[in-house]
């Protein structure tokens, strides 16, 4: 799913236009977007038939934006005011809802501190089982590593932060020394759940759908996400968290939503390792 800001820069061949270019044959851009794309290339002076012609060029596949959309996307105003999303930016996340993923925003005080209760319990247990320490320990890097996978150092403080009433920070550390990333700062203003209306295979596609194009989005306003999924693989958690939920749907995945205007690339394994036929 493409936003306004990928389509432009593709049309104006900015850095990333050849990444645009190869996602461009598969992908969907919502109405809201389009009309986005149309208004800033006419602000800047471009008339309207040049426009016209510069973005059929691309063959768009433009999806309406329907009622649900509108009312989930209006929904959000109130809870992403503290992002600073536009219209358009709730518009985009309100299409990845339609994939089958909705995102739910806890914006009740008691809401988040018994979802953070809930999360807390869940890492204490999951930090004193062996099983799961050592699989932590497998996924986490040093700040020698020149692996392409897993955590690195710089991504995960040496304590994790816990605050009332906020998403405690998973512990990759545990107690090894190992993690760089400094504490401090405001915490995450928005906490999140995503859920889906089922809970098979073709649901957890749908969220990992939903999700990347949430994060990608989200991104363009430097807005990032600390993701939390282990408590969601603790069943007693799992079923405590999605009978708390404001609205039904199985949760997929926990997020804090924060603005930061600093960040590091962590590294990525090659396409052809992970794929095959």
């Amino acid at each position: 799913m493409l936003d306004a800001s990928a389509v432009l820069c593709l049309l104006q061949e900015e850095k990333g236009a050849e990444r645009v270019a190869e996602a461009l044959p598969a992908a969907i851009i919502g109405a809201v977007n389009y009309s986005e794309v149309v208004g800033k290339l006419v602000g800047a002076g471009i008339d309207e038939a040049t426009v016209n012609g510069l973005i059929d060029k691309l063959q768009l596949k433009v999806v309406p934006f329907d009622r649900i959309q509108a009312r989930f996307a209006g929904s959000l105003r109130a809870t992403t005011r503290k992002l600073g999303l536009s219209l358009g930016d709730r518009a985009c996340l309100a299409l990845a809802a339609a994939e089958g993923a909705t995102l739910i925003v806890i914006d009740s005080e008691r809401a988040r501190d018994e979802l953070a209760a809930i999360v807390a319990a869940s890492g204490r247990r999951q930090d004193r089982d062996p099983e799961s320490r050592a699989e932590t320990c497998v996924w986490t890097r040093d700040a020698s590593s020149l692996a392409r996978d897993g955590v690195p150092a710089h991504a995960f403080p040496g304590v994790p932060r816990r605050e009332a009433g906020r998403l405690p920070q998973r512990d990759f550390d545990l107690g090894r020394g190992l993690g760089l990333l400094t504490v401090g700062g405001p915490a995450a203003p928005v906490t999140a759940v995503l859920v889906t209306p089922g809970d098979g295979e073709k649901d957890w596609l749908h969220a990992g759908q939903a999700l990347n194009r949430l994060l990608l989005r989200a991104a363009t306003q430097w807005v990032f996400a600390d993701l939390n999924s282990q408590p969601l693989e603790d069943v007693a958690a799992r079923t405590h968290i999605k009978d708390c939920l404001p609205r039904p749907g199985f949760p997929q995945m926990l997020l804090a939503l924060g603005v930061s205007r600093t960040t590091r690339p962590t590294g990525r394994r090659p396409a052809a390792e992970l794929t095959g036929l």
